[in-house]
């Protein structure tokens, strides 16, 4: 069940590739609801995602915040930042796509 979604990461960013990393909890969670917590990843998937931020253009995202069973798990994502004519394309791409299925609902 999705609990948030980061609906402006799709817009600003293009992503490259989609992870999923679970969320260090404890049993006192409601008294610090904002409090720093760890991210559960395997050590390659730490590896590649240090390596890949010291790259130039890529940085990570968190998409979604979401359960599995009484897990919580975030998705995160690497992501390269659109230029203001990418962003302008997929708008365009999206109102195009909304107007095709608009037709064919009403045919």
């Amino acid at each position: 069940m999705h609990l948030l979604d980061n609906k402006k990461a799709g817009f600003k960013y293009e992503f490259v590739r989609t992870l999923e990393a679970g969320i260090e909890l404890f049993g006192f969670e409601d008294y610090d609801p904002r409090r720093n917590r760890k991210l559960l990843l395997t050590k390659s998937e730490i590896t590649e995602l240090t390596g890949v931020e010291s790259r130039k253009g890529l940085t990570i995202v968190p998409v979604s915040v979401y359960s599995k069973g009484r897990k919580l798990k975030v998705g995160l994502a690497l992501a390269r930042g659109k230029k203001k004519y990418d962003k302008r394309e997929t708008l365009k791409q999206r109102d195009v796509e909304r107007d095709i299925r608009r037709t064919l609902k009403n045919q």
